[in-house]
């Protein structure tokens, strides 16, 4: 049950799962049980393992997770993103818990008062890439021009790929932290919502007629195209998502308290703690900052003297189009990369 429920039990009462030793576990937990059960069993048999020998160090069960997290990322969540397909099935990962020469097995068999026995468990998950045909093929350079437009719609039936688009984004979170074991409270034990920057009902919001995603009445096929993307989606916390519904971008970036006030300004995406937010408020803001406030925060002085919806709607480059989209989605991907390489 810990290794499945990181939000709550052993995970906040209990040594050693409560102490920073095992931030990342719980982290890494979190985030594959967006797209994977499969990991578990190794799991249990290297905790228990570690638990009842003299061994203090844990960090091999947190590099475990960080290679099996790369390889499901990689090829997987990421490569079904690209209109590739899964390449690393349930019951490949199924094949190296069977036999003589399974994980489970070596993991018991292991010395893990060796140095070089640990890092050899923890590079078990790294085998999983001999069941992928042509891995090569699978792109992983930071700088790629296919993280542009990941899930974006080609033709035929849409896929939105929930958990995938999940999976690549809590994957950001943890890239974004700069610690080996970050506590990142706020995966945990709170409800997480996908957010569509351009809503999914966008067409049921006249602010949006006559734009690029709403032609009378009705969503256009550029709408379709972009709208379950990775570079339209961050995670928001439930009651920043609940609030915002169905508004267009500038209403969302920039909410205002006091009509007319413009130090009444609120930036829920900037502030929020959610990583993926803060990406896409920046992608929004692009390069009109204010310098006085920091990065992210809109210079309104070339704007308007007032921010009020309709002023804002004459600026069409303050709305959320596909290039905003592609630098969110390109950023995204490059500091995933950067994080998830392989742990040898």
């Amino acid at each position: 049950i810990r290794l499945i429920n990181t939000d709550q039990g052993d995970w906040i009462t209990k040594k050693p799962y409560n102490s920073a030793a095992c931030h990342d576990e719980r982290n890494l937990l979190k985030i594959l049980s967006t797209v994977s059960t499969q990991h578990i069993p190794s799991v249990m048999a290297l905790t228990y393992h570690i638990e009842n020998s003299s061994v203090k160090d844990r960090s091999c069960i947190r590099d475990f997770l960080h290679n099996f997290n790369y390889q499901i990322l990689r090829f997987n969540s990421v490569s079904t993103l690209l209109g590739n397909g899964d390449n690393i099935t349930a019951g490949n990962v199924y094949g190296y818990l069977q036999g003589s020469e399974d994980w489970i097995t070596r993991i018991q068999q292991s010395n893990l008062e060796s140095e070089e026995e640990r890092k050899r468990i923890s590079r078990l998950p790294l085998e999983l890439e001999n069941e992928v045909n042509d891995p090569d093929s699978m792109p992983w350079v930071e700088d790629d021009e296919v993280w542009l437009e990941m899930n974006t719609w080609k033709g035929g039936n849409q896929k939105k790929n929930t958990n995938k688009i999940k999976h690549v984004l809590l994957s950001y979170e943890r890239a974004c932290q700069h610690t080996t074991n970050p506590q990142m409270p706020y995966i945990h034990g709170s409800k997480m919502h996908l957010e569509h920057i351009i809503p999914q009902n966008a067409s049921k919001n006249e602010d949006f007629e006559g734009t690029i995603w709403v032609l009378n009445g009705k969503a256009t096929d550029l709408h379709k195209r972009h709208l379950n993307s990775l570079g339209n989606q961050c995670i928001l916390s439930e009651e920043d998502n609940v609030e915002i519904g169905n508004k267009t971008p500038n209403e969302k970036f920039v909410k205002q308290k006091e009509e007319g006030n413009i130090d009444s300004r609120i930036f829920p995406f900037h502030t929020s703690p959610f990583h993926s937010a803060k990406s896409a408020h920046l992608a929004w803001a692009g390069d009109k900052l204010d310098e006085k406030l920091g990065p992210g925060y809109p210079d309104l002085e070339t704007l308007s003297e007032k921010v009020t919806r309709s002023e804002y709607q004459i600026i069409s480059v303050w709305q959320y189009s596909p290039p905003e989209m592609k630098s969110h989605s390109a950023r995204i991907m490059k500091k995933v990369i950067q994080h998830f390489q392989p742990k040898e």
